[in-house]
């Protein structure tokens, strides 16, 4: 009897160890059958998914306004940066919305250096076509800050560069010699 009592003592801690084993894999998506992909398609273990606020112009084109979207958030923040440059270009998928940056516009470099300096390598091709004015610059200028800025830790101003090299400006009236901080009254 008492051998069988430990059997059975034995028996049940197992099975409350599996019941809690269980329900952690499922709590953190570990293990077999934990995502939905198509077989051949690797999981990468570099991101993760997290808010971001995208800025882009108002309708009337006189202020910015964040559209909220969920992305995929890598381990390198360098590649996080040129992502969230990418979904400018794209332009925004809400209703109302104008984009900032003209579409196609590929980042060509993004680093960020010891003293939270972002380094944005833009090619010279978002000056063509550029519709030109101050106001129209400004909110392309802090569509791109403030996209950063506001979404990343490790960055704290940003260097906006044209085709590898330092820029006065854009399209001759936001001075882009310096580094520039996030400006939150470009939101609305």
């Amino acid at each position: 009897m008492d051998q069988k009592r430990r059997i059975l003592v034995i028996a049940v801690c197992l099975a409350i160890l599996c019941v809690v084993a269980y329900g952690l894999m499922r709590r953190f998506s570990i293990g077999p059958g934990s995502e939905s992909r198509p077989a051949g398609v690797l999981r990468s273990v570099q991101t993760s998914r997290t808010d971001v606020y995208l800025y882009f112009s108002g309708k009337r084109g006189d202020y910015l306004v964040a559209e909220k979207r969920i992305m995929d958030m890598p381990k390198d923040p360098e590649q996080f940066g040129r992502t969230v440059i990418a979904a400018l270009a794209k332009g925004p998928m809400a209703a109302g919305l104008v984009r900032t940056v003209p579409s196609g516009t590929a980042c060509r470099a993004f680093y960020i250096t010891g003293n939270k300096t972002a380094y944005v390598d833009l090619p010279s091709s978002i000056r063509d076509g550029y519709p030109g004015g101050s106001l129209c610059e400004l909110l392309t200028v802090y569509s791109i800050v403030n996209s950063l800025v506001l979404n990343m830790d490790e960055v704290e101003r940003v260097k906006i560069l044209i085709d590898g090299r330092e820029a006065e400006t854009l399209a001759g009236h936001v001075d882009l010699r310096f580094p520039l901080a996030a400006d939150m009254r470009m939101v609305r």
